[in-house]
């Protein structure tokens, strides 16, 4: 193994946990059991959500697309060099 694919494979897992994270912090595109018990969103609190859940999936798919970009030049060195 060499220094570049340790390094690669750290970077690949810490890319991983904030992909998790920002996953996990984005809002769900249902409202599931909430609209059964007649709950109410409030509007003042309602653009500031969908702007931040727009940023969280806007930074979810560009470490996506990293992740996997990364993914392959680890792989490609791994085997070629």
């Amino acid at each position: 193994m060499s220094a570049f694919e340790i390094i690669g494979g750290i970077l690949l897992i810490v890319m991983a946990v904030l992909i998790i994270g920002m996953v996990l912090m984005q809002d769900s595109k249902g409202n599931g059991a909430a609209a059964l018990g007649g709950a109410q969103s409030n509007p003042f609190t309602k653009n500031r959500a969908k702007t931040l859940d727009a940023l969280l999936t806007k930074y979810t798919k560009v470490i996506g697309i990293a992740f996997l970009v990364l993914s392959l030049v680890v792989w490609v060195v791994g085997i070629y060099f």
